[in-house]
């Protein structure tokens, strides 16, 4: 049975300001190219399909647009299953009857049965682990002990075992499995605990087909992998590459992959170097128009260097100044935004504009309002 794996799509995400609809619909384009060439038997999505639980409409145009390619167009069955990004009981909306119209999606924890997939060697299990709190898990009735991730992610996979009904089997899964290597666009799993799951909980599956992650990679074996993010989504992943996963599995349970690298519209690229340097056009058009942060090497103040360095590079998002003096010859300490969180970059705001530190008071206030716009696009995730 061949089947393509991918996951992390976050439709509907905004990158720097700029809204990413037509490059991961430049994406999705991709993949259905693909699903007509490739001819798999199933597509597997491995959660994070939205950006945040109320996706923009957008955001859901392109999603139907792209199954109603797949599922009609193509006659290939999906299995998608909620990432921590979604709203699994938003996604959850009509599973029942559309699993009658071959599109499987799983958002919230409970029904671990097997999807089932035939091929000329016979059967084929397919599991859905939507992405779950231990609390979930508990609630589910699945554990009643399970405290942490991996505890919750044991006794889920005990009983899709205990309920697999042919020799070979698939499992979806949003989790971050430990060893993996993280970059800057993924939310953390937990706070005040581990989100970790260890690599040994997945054993018993032939192919175990991992979201979360952005970059592409493997969870201690060959058959356990994240396929990645649809996208680059934060630059610390410039030089990556991303795609998607092409395998089939044999009348053993053997499996053959190929990662087939997906070409973005806009590329996502770090420069770094003097104003002076960086003010003469180099590249073709095409790569000057890609996705760019630039590190300014200057140590002096530069008029305008967004607006001057936009007139080369028009999607230029983000400018860094490491090596910036003030006039007192006193280095301005900016923290990267991605290695602090929002408090330590917050404090740091307010001291460079008001020159001195946030009280306790101030400091609660901030956290209050932080955990209110948290809440509002979809919880801790």
């Amino acid at each position: 049975m061949r089947f393509l794996h991918t996951s992390d799509w976050h439709l509907g995400r905004v990158f720097h300001g700029v809204r990413l609809t037509e490059d991961q619909a430049h994406a999705l384009d991709q993949i259905e190219a693909l699903v007509k060439d490739a001819k798999p038997d199933i597509l597997l999505v491995s959660g994070d399909i939205y950006d945040r639980s109320v996706p923009p409409v957008e955001a859901i145009e392109l999603l139907d647009d792209f199954l109603e390619k797949i599922v009609r167009g193509h006659n290939v069955p999906v299995v998608m299953i909620a990432g921590n990004h979604d709203g699994p009981e938003r996604m959850s909306f009509a599973s029942e009857f559309l699993r009658d119209q071959d599109l499987h999606i799983l958002g919230s924890i409970g029904d671990v049965n097997p999807v089932l997939f035939e091929d000329r060697h016979g059967s084929v299990d397919v599991f859905g682990i939507p992405y779950s709190e231990p609390a979930e898990v508990r609630n589910a009735g699945i554990a009643d002990d399970c405290m942490d991730h991996d505890a919750a992610m044991a006794a889920v996979v005990a009983q899709c075992l205990e309920r697999r009904s042919s020799k070979r089997s698939i499992a979806l899964a949003h989790a971050f499995v430990s060893g993996g290597k993280v970059s800057d666009s993924e939310r953390r799993l937990s706070v005040g605990g581990t989100g970790e799951v260890k690599r040994p909980r997945f054993r018993g599956f032939d192919y175990v087909a991992l979201g979360h992650l952005h970059r592409p990679q493997t969870a201690g074996s060959e058959d356990i992998r994240y396929s990645g993010s649809l996208l680059k989504y934060s630059f610390s992943e410039a030089n990556d590459t991303k795609g998607v996963i092409l395998g089939d599995i044999g009348s053993r349970g053997n499996i053959e992959i190929e990662f087939i690298e997906i070409a973005p519209l806009h590329d996502v690229r770090c420069l770094k170097g003097k104003f002076k340097d960086l003010s003469k056009p180099t590249g073709t058009k095409k790569s000057r128009s890609d996705y760019v942060e630039i590190t300014l090497t200057d140590r002096g103040p530069i008029l305008d260097a967004m607006d001057r360095l936009r007139k080369i590079y028009p999607n230029l998002l983000n400018i860094r100044r490491p090596n910036l003096l003030m006039g007192d010859e006193t280095r301005i300490e900016t923290p990267d935004p991605r290695k602090v969180d929002h408090m330590e970059m917050f404090s740091s705001f307010f001291e460079q504009v008001t020159g001195g530190k946030l009280s306790t008071k101030e400091k609660k206030a901030f956290a209050s309002v932080l955990k209110q716009v948290e809440d509002e696009e979809g919880g801790v995730a």
